[in-house]
């Protein structure tokens, strides 16, 4: 498993850093980002980096739950 600070993308970061604190799916993720702000679909994307064009607000309430 990839160390999040290592990893070369921001998706790879966060999946990553998802991994490593335990939870396992980005639907487990999303439901715990507050407000229904990122959607599962999203979340995939951005892991995947197929979505490479992140809010500030969107990359925040991912990193306030990581």
């Amino acid at each position: 498993m990839a160390d999040f600070r290592t990893a070369q993308g921001i998706g790879e970061r966060i999946q990553a850093a998802r991994k490593q604190r335990g939870i396992r799916s980005t639907r487990e993720l999303v439901q715990l980002i507050p407000n229904g702000t990122v959607t599962e679909s999203i979340l995939q994307n951005i892991e995947a980096g197929r979505k490479k064009d992140i809010s500030v607000s969107m990359l925040l309430n991912i990193t306030f739950v990581l």
